[in-house]
């Protein structure tokens, strides 16, 4: 029987990742994954994650609506974009030149 409405919570997650500086909790319905983050101050990508796979930029998709607090988002060509809470987001992968 198929189901015409799915209901989870982030409460209750299917996966959860916890790392230095913050959780990154993983909800996974009708053929997608819905993930909530959530940073401690001075989480930074490039220390927190790119040092430790020695990535330079992030190559990963990323929608998303920031709740509270801020944070920003540096781009390969230099850019440093600024988001509040409210703010609704879209950020392409970096892509390596090849």
């Amino acid at each position: 029987m198929d189901t015409d409405v799915i209901l989870k919570r982030f409460e209750s997650p299917d996966e959860v990742r916890e790392f230095a500086k913050g959780r990154f909790e993983i909800v996974r319905l009708g053929g997608m994954t819905i993930g909530r983050a959530t940073y401690q101050p001075g989480w930074c990508w490039k220390d927190d994650v790119g040092a430790a796979s020695g990535a330079t930029s992030c190559h990963v998709e990323h929608v998303g609506m920031v709740i509270s607090g801020c944070a920003t988002a540096a781009m390969d060509d230099g850019r440093i974009i600024e988001m509040k809470a409210g703010d609704i987001f879209y950020c392409r992968p970096a892509t390596t030149a090849g």
